[in-house]
């Protein structure tokens, strides 16, 4: 009897959203190859749950720039990283890094963002 899962390198069949196969092609590509950023850059964005027309906010006020650092269709799992300024009343204003892991099933969007001074929006 085989117990060895030959499947194990393929890509789930559950992870069969839009948003999902936009996230394979981003980990293989350069953001360029889409034109919508700059090659050799991440690219900064907003990230949509699904159901939702405003983008996630980590601290329920403003809404979170995301970058991506990681999609793995085996699991379905989007890796992004945020930086955020947090105001603490004993030490003033503090820089906080942070991960959101999230299902891509559950994203329902990605806002690209451009720099101000792109005069092409």
């Amino acid at each position: 009897m085989d117990f060895i899962n030959n499947d194990f390198d393929k890509p789930n069949s559950h992870c069969d959203e839009p948003i999902c196969e936009l996230l394979k092609s981003l980990t293989k590509h350069t953001i360029c190859d889409f034109g919508i950023g700059i090659e050799g850059t991440k690219q900064k964005l907003f990230v949509l749950n699904k159901g939702t027309s405003q983008p996630i906010s980590v601290d329920g006020t403003d809404p979170t720039v995301f970058t991506l650092e990681n999609f793995d269709p085996k699991d379905c799992l989007a890796v992004f990283s945020f930086k955020k300024e947090e105001l603490d009343s004993s030490v003033g204003v503090t820089n906080v890094k942070g991960t959101l892991v999230i299902d891509c099933n559950e994203i329902g969007g990605l806002l690209f963002l451009k720099k101000q001074d792109d005069d092409d929006l």
